[in-house]
């Protein structure tokens, strides 16, 4: 295994092992699932919400990135876990309705747009945060060089594997769904681990 690593540069701690596993895992996934979905997306949907979407989303990380200081900060980082917890629940439960009652391409699209505007948004914004508590200096090069590595082998090998074998929409969902489960578990095993010191902030920061 350590040979492994080092054949592929990865320089792992005890936080990035977490980490990067459940990157691994969710990035395989999705990037086996999303020519499928992103297909049927952009077939089936006229160019106007394309458009209304990209504009939605630049807007948002706009207004989010302006607004992320004091109060709100400090709140998000606070209930990290608690953010988590909603962003899983609602990937599964969206994938369980459009699995399990009606595929319906305008609820997978405005769910889609909603969920990564703001809750997975607010995520990213605290593990900004608690990068640069966890790693500075060389350890934070290691960090971000270690996710580049890890972004992609995962697109090389899910990618290659959607071109030889597509799945259906309905197989696609259900690896989505496994997706949500997985995407947050390393940070939220990492959050919990260091929670004193990742929570260690002041609302006028």
């Amino acid at each position: 295994m350590n040979k492994m690593l080092n054949i592929l540069n990865l320089k792992l701690d005890s936080n990035q092992i977490y980490i990067f596993l459940s990157m691994f895992v969710c990035g395989l996934l999705c990037s086996y699932i999303s020519p499928v979905i992103i297909k049927d997306i952009y077939t089936k949907l006229p160019s106007s919400w394309i458009a209304f979407e990209s504009l939605v989303g630049s807007v948002s990380g706009l207004l989010i990135s302006v607004a992320w200081k004091n109060s709100i900060r400090y709140g998000a980082v606070k209930k990290f876990m608690l953010l988590v917890i909603a962003e899983t629940i609602c990937g599964v439960v969206l994938c369980a309705y459009l699995l399990f009652i009606d595929y319906n391409i305008w609820v997978l699209a405005i769910s889609q747009l909603i969920y990564t505007t703001f809750v997975t948004s607010f995520i990213g914004k605290c593990i900004m945060v608690f990068k640069s508590k966890l790693w500075n200096n060389e350890n934070r090069e290691h960090y971000d060089n270690n996710a580049s590595i890890i972004a992609g082998l995962t697109c090389i090998l899910g990618y290659s594997l959607a071109m030889f074998f597509e799945p259906s929409i309905t197989f696609a969902l259900v690896l989505w769904g496994i997706a949500y489960l997985v995407d947050d578990i390393g940070w939220a095993i990492v959050f919990w681990k260091n929670r004193n010191l990742l929570t260690d902030i002041k609302k006028n920061e």
